[in-house]
This record gives C-alpha cells, sequence and structure tokens, in this order.
C-alpha cells in the first residue's frame, strides 16, 4: 500500500506533465490570421499551376499541328439588280427566247440558266415560253444583239422564226469571271486574300422593235483569306477562311430580275 507521501508525488508529477503540454501547445499554435496568409498562398499557387498546365497545353498543341491549317468555310455573296430602259409587258400567248453566248454554253449552263428565267417566270398563268435558239438561227440571234431593228427586218429567216414561235423578247446572257489577289506581310505573320467573282450579265431586247428594253446582273462574289501567325518554318499557325461560289443562286436571282423586267406595270 502507497503511503500519502508517494500519492502527493504522482499528483504533482501528473501536473507538471499537463503544464507542460499546454505550453508547448501555446508555443507552437498558428494565429488566425496566419492561417487564413497560408489559405490564400495555396488557393494562389493552385491557380498558377492550372494556367501554366493550360499554357503548356497549348503550346504542346500549336507545336504538334504546325504547319497545319484551322479551316472555317463559308458561303459566298449574292448580288443581283436590273435596269429598266422602257415599260414592257409580257403576255402570255409571247414567247422568249435566251441567247447564252459561248462561254456559257462551253461549260453546259445555258440549260440552266434557260431554266432559272423559266422557273421565275412560272409564277404567270398561263406560264410563257422560254426556250434555246434552234440552231440554224443561233448566229442569226447573236448578230441581232449588235444589228437591232434592222438586221432583224433585213434577215428574212429570222424574221420568219421569230413571227411562227410568236417570240416577242430576247435575253442575250454573258458570264463574267474575274479574280483578284494581294499579300501582306506583318513581320512574322502574314495574310494573303483571293477575290473571285462569277457574274451573269443580261440584255434585254423588245423583237417587235429591235431596241433593247432593258439590263440585268446578277453574281456571286467569294474572298478567300488566309493568315498565318507566329512565324517560322512551318508556321505555328495557319487559319483559313474559305469561301464557295454559289452559281446556282446567282442564276435563280438572275431569273427573277428577267422576269420583274419583263413584267407589266
Amino acid at each position: 500500500m502507497r503511503s500519502e507521501g508517494s500519492f502527493h508525488a504522482a499528483e504533482l508529477d501528473r501536473h507538471d506533465v499537463h503544464h507542460d503540454v499546454h505550453s508547448i501547445g501555446g508555443n507552437c499554435g498558428i494565429p488566425a490570421h496566419n492561417g487564413f496568409v497560408m489559405f490564400l498562398a495555396w488557393r494562389l499557387r493552385g491557380a498558377l499551376l492550372r494556367l501554366a498546365c493550360s499554357a503548356s497545353l497549348l503550346f504542346l498543341v500549336m507545336a504538334l499541328t504546325a504547319g497545319c491549317p484551322i479551316i472555317v468555310p463559308w458561303p459566298g455573296d449574292v448580288r443581283a439588280n436590273g435596269t429598266r430602259i422602257v415599260a414592257a409587258g409580257l403576255r402570255p400567248d409571247e414567247g422568249v427566247v435566251v441567247i447564252a453566248d459561248g462561254e456559257i454554253r462551253a461549260s453546259n449552263r445555258d440549260e440552266e440558266v434557260i431554266s432559272c428565267v423559266r422557273h421565275a417566270l412560272a409564277t404567270s398563268r398561263p406560264v410563257p415560253r422560254v426556250f434555246a435558239p434552234d440552231a440554224p438561227v443561233r448566229a442569226a440571234f447573236l448578230d441581232l444583239q449588235e444589228g437591232g431593228e434592222g438586221l432583224l427586218q433585213a434577215d428574212a429567216a429570222l424574221q420568219k422564226y421569230v413571227t411562227s414561235l410568236r417570240l416577242r423578247y430576247a435575253v442575250f446572257v454573258t458570264l463574267e469571271r474575274g479574280q483578284k489577289s494581294k499579300s501582306e506581310p506583318h513581320g512574322s505573320s502574314g495574310s494573303f486574300e483571293s477575290t473571285e467573282w462569277h457574274v451573269l450579265n443580261g440584255l434585254v431586247m423588245d423583237l417587235a422593235s429591235g431596241l433593247p428594253i432593258g439590263s440585268v446582273r446578277a453574281g456571286t462574289e467569294t474572298t478567300q483569306r488566309m493568315m498565318s501567325f507566329m512565324g517560322g518554318f512551318p508556321p505555328w499557325l495557319i487559319v483559313w477562311l474559305p469561301q464557295w461560289t454559289r452559281d446556282g443562286k446567282a442564276c435563280m436571282e438572275f431569273g427573277r430580275e428577267v422576269a420583274e423586267l419583263l413584267g407589266d406595270d
């Protein structure tokens, strides 16, 4: 059995140990404001690491795709307009002949142009007759575009053809093509631009008088753009913005302008 003195000594030792533990905790504890600062530093370090990883990934992708273009295609523009010289009025029992030039025929687009005019006039009832000239009189029609009334009266075969088919108007169609390009260097980067256009020009003639009554113009235009950034060979980044020509849409607009010009005001 322990004596009273031994029990008292044990109590003192336990008190000393408890005091030492509290002393250590008080000396090594982190104040609240210091903990907040460490939390902010940890969040900032995480944000910087994420930013660095994103930048590294971007540079890695650019390095792996060096010289490979980023392609963003989009449709070209279509514009159409018509000019009327004198009033016109196509009657249902009258016909329209469409004469395409050699370039249109060579590209096998003459039937397309005729179809566009026919489709635009299809809203009339009954639908006016629209067709291409027969081979024997085709050359005479082409000359008529320059000779006018005098040539129509002088060419008996052409006059008979026009009268027998009750042709009232002739639409002479020519194709205009063009292209231009330019390049602009900007230090280690640069840009290239190419513009191309396809235009249908139409002259509408009154076969009764041999005089023009108006003109029509409809076409499509495209602009191809290419830009390179962060030079070197090959360039790190190429952006290509191609456009495609909309010849079908331009043809339909051409037909609408012809139909509007031939309409009875």
